[in-house]
């Protein structure tokens, strides 16, 4: 079986071969992409069986992986310090050929960004199972595990797993510090993964979903820094109705929003302006979301 154990490059975007030395490529072997950090997106090819221990740790600007959809064994931490990956995209390796484009397709929206949580965050659940995508019912299936997985580390204290980083002689208050900032940005990921999944095509069951909102309401203070300084979450009135709906914000908040929210965001301003001209109005609860 073909090995690919080493990546030397400096592209941006890298597509492993299908085949190494006449052989088909089933093993990316252990540090293969270890500390890369010029590849954003990184494409995975059908024949691939195993992935093995810290192969993409440390890439700090892969944003994106694309993966078939069958089964593949993970070794250890093998996204750890991936801080960027954002999405994680699933392929049917069907009649899929050398010269063939991949087809991808998604039943279930935002799968792609609940799979790159999934690396981050809980990498010692059982969810590492990509042929269980190419179904609707295994999507349905594994999006349930997912939530278990979620509202389980939602509920772990936001030091857990802290550990100090001791770089020369510092004292108590360094340490301090450093459990300080760890547990902010805990916080900070939380709310993230919270709209993440709130977002999915597929709400999770009642309690739950009310669950999901208190975690909103618990961490409010970091709700606005990330409408207002990430891109990714003030483009999307999906989030603002979340907010909105689990925070109840009085109407002081809603107008702070509207004084620092961007002018190219007309939409989410319309639905903001609405909701101070009418608590109970929803300009825009007919649309599809």
């Amino acid at each position: 079986m073909g090995r690919y154990d080493k990546y030397t490059g400096q592209e941006t975007e890298v597509k492993i071969p299908l085949h190494m030395e006449g052989k088909p490529l089933a093993v990316i072997g252990c540090k293969a992409f270890l500390s890369c950090k010029t590849v954003e997106r990184l494409v995975l090819p059908a024949t691939v069986e195993m992935v093995e221990d810290w192969a993409f740790a440390h890439m700090k600007n892969l944003t994106e992986i694309v993966m078939p959809a069958r089964e593949i064994r993970f070794g250890k931490q093998v996204f750890l310090g991936c801080d960027s990956l954002k999405r994680v995209i699933l392929y049917s390796v069907k009649n899929v050929g050398e010269n063939d484009e991949i087809q991808m397709s998604e039943d279930l929206p935002g799968l792609d960004r609940l799979w790159a949580s999934m690396f981050r965050f809980f990498p010692q659940e059982s969810l590492h199972k990509p042929e269980e995508m190419v179904e609707r019912q295994g999507q349905r299936s594994w999006l349930n595990r997912y939530d278990e997985a979620l509202a389980s580390y939602l509920r772990k204290p936001d030091d857990t797993g802290f550990v100090p980083a001791f770089i020369g002689w510092f004292d108590v208050e360094d340490v301090d510090d450093q459990r300080q900032g760890y547990i902010l940005n805990c916080q900070r990921d939380k709310v993230k993964l919270v709209f993440q999944r709130l977002t999915c095509g597929k709400m999770p069951e009642r309690s739950l979903e009310e669950y999901f909102y208190s975690i909103i309401s618990k961490y409010s203070a970091h709700v606005e820094e990330l409408f207002l300084q990430n891109p990714e979450y003030g483009r999307e009135i999906c989030y603002y109705k979340i907010w909105q709906q689990a925070c109840n914000p009085d109407r002081s908040k809603i107008e702070e929003f509207l004084a620092k929210l961007p002018w190219e965001e007309p939409e989410i301003r319309v639905y903001l302006m609405e909701l101070l001209q009418d608590d109970e109005g929803d300009y825009f609860s007919q649309l599809e979301l």
